[in-house]
């Protein structure tokens, strides 16, 4: 007997399913309580059921890449078409998680491997990946970033690894009254009715902030380490490329890539006047510096 869960993430509702509550269960996803969705029987976004076995028969997958990621790495096989089956491995090469699809993402079956540790990483990155590539076609990004709220605005900082996106958001909520750490790795951001919003998601890296909150985004920022501390205003091509680097999307599947392509520059259309660079030491004259300069006065 499968025993499902539902659970509703900026605002797209999705279905967990465990063939063996037994061995895989909600206590493998402790990030995603605070998204449960009580009493939902209506549709779904996507559909992932974990069970022991793989049973989608697919087609013969004859296209494979390997991709490093920011915490361990990913094999994807697909047909080049609508068929994928994708390995999830953690940073020391343990297989955690096999997922296939046929159908665009809507209907996905996972299987998980290894220790609790192994299977629950496994399964957060099926589910993030899934919920990823099928809300991209509903105005819907995932963004590596850091992000706060600040007088009832999200502003999410941007930056390569180990740059100091968390370092700068920490200082914010230190140092800058009224503001609250939203997500410390992968907020999303949604285009709703011309607007634009950013949620918690229940993927925060190392630090757990799993909040199912929504506001309007106020602006991003990209952090650049620098000797002195100040803040410019970005061209629209300049984000756009930012912004790229820093959205996940899966580059070989072209629907999925074009719809991500399409939301970042509506993104930067609709935001337009709020896209800036920080160049800054890791201190809190840049916290100052930088609120000064991107906070929205429109309240």
């Amino acid at each position: 007997m499968t025993t499902e869960y539902v659970f509703c993430v900026a605002e797209h509702v999705f279905r967990i399913g465990f063939a063996d509550s037994r061995q895989d269960n909600i206590h493998l996803l402790p990030s995603f309580i605070p998204f449960i969705k009580e009493g939902e029987n209506g549709g779904y976004v996507f559909y992932v059921k974990v069970s022991e076995a793989l049973c989608l028969n697919l087609p013969p997958l004859t296209d494979v890449h390997n991709y490093p990621t920011h915490n361990g790495s990913l094999t994807v096989e697909t047909n080049k078409k609508d068929a994928y089956r994708i390995t999830s491995y953690d940073d020391s090469g343990n297989c955690c998680a096999i997922m296939q699809t046929m159908n665009g993402f809507k209907n996905v079956e996972c299987v998980l491997q290894g220790t609790r540790e192994t299977r629950a990483f496994g399964l957060n990155n099926s589910i993030m990946m899934a919920f990823t590539f099928r809300t991209s076609a509903a105005e819907t990004l995932l963004i590596h970033a850091s992000a706060v709220i600040h007088q009832d605005y999200g502003y999410a900082f941007i930056a390569r690894s180990g740059t100091g996106k968390s370092t700068h958001t920490r200082l914010w909520t230190e140092h800058i009254a009224d503001t609250e750490l939203l997500n410390d790795d992968n907020p999303v951001v949604r285009i709703i009715d011309n607007q634009v919003f950013i949620y918690g998601s229940p993927w925060s890296g190392k630090t757990p902030c799993y909040r199912n909150i929504k506001v309007k985004l106020g602006a991003i920022t990209q952090i650049i380490r620098d000797e002195r501390n100040y803040a410019e205003a970005v061209s629209p091509v300049r984000m756009f490329c930012f912004l790229q680097t820093a959205c996940s999307t899966l580059r070989m599947d072209n629907k999925i890539y074009h719809n991500t392509n399409n939301i970042i520059a509506r993104l930067i259309e609709l935001i337009q006047n709020h896209s800036y660079a920080l160049h800054c030491r890791p201190d809190k004259e840049a916290a100052v510096v930088c609120h000064k300069t991107i906070c929205r006065n429109d309240h």
